[in-house]
């Protein structure tokens, strides 16, 4: 990830493809879950999950000199409140939606906004559970485009430091006496007399 400037993160397709069924079934209990809780007054307990996770991720994404995260997160991202308009038929999906928008706009990257302006035509058609199963991928995306900026802003600082900070971890070990080679002549063992002779 250092040394090579063409590696970046990436999500793991292959856990994704493994978990699409279970993904499916788990939004469409979310469905029928935000349906029973208007209906019969239930407590939206997944729903609570998802939004309390999502408001934890946003918080902890803010940029630290950003004073008035909470303020502004809590002032339309209060988790009780809205389960309790959802059981009461009073929750406005759309003003709710609105404002989540202006917080991922400022800190998404740019290239982001065609997904993030895209909830809200998801919040229109009706779809709040699709709002919330897309907003938890949007932020998974944009958490890797965070790790990836750290490694593009931070590379050439780290690729400078590495053999002064390797020296250090091999000298420190071989203070230690806890230097073990058995790895390294297993292989070269595996590899034949060649390997051996030129070590």
């Amino acid at each position: 990830l250092v040394l090579d400037p063409w590696v970046k993160l990436r999500p793991s397709r292959a856990k994704r493809e493994e978990a699409q069924g279970k993904w499916n079934q788990y939004w469409q209990m979310v469905d029928v879950e935000i349906e029973g809780c208007v209906r019969d007054k239930i407590r939206p307990h997944r729903v609570i999950r998802v939004l309390s996770e999502v408001k934890k991720i946003l918080v902890e994404c803010y940029p630290e000199n950003a004073g008035y995260k909470h303020e502004m997160l809590t002032s339309f991202f209060d988790v009780d409140l809205i389960a309790h308009q959802l059981m009461n038929g009073a929750f406005q999906a759309v003003p709710f939606v609105i404002s989540l928008i202006q917080v991922l706009k400022h800190i998404c990257a740019p290239r982001r906004d065609t997904l993030v302006d895209g909830l809200l035509e998801e919040c229109v058609s009706g779809r709040f559970s699709l709002v919330l199963k897309n907003l938890l991928s949007i932020l998974e995306v944009m958490k890797l485009d965070s790790a990836n900026y750290y490694l593009y802003t931070t590379r050439d600082r780290h690729k400078r430091s590495i053999v002064m900070k390797e020296r250090q971890h091999f000298q420190a070990l071989q203070a230690k006496h806890n230097l073990k080679f058995d790895n390294t002549v297993a292989w070269m063992r595996s590899q034949g007399t060649d390997a051996m002779s030129a070590s």
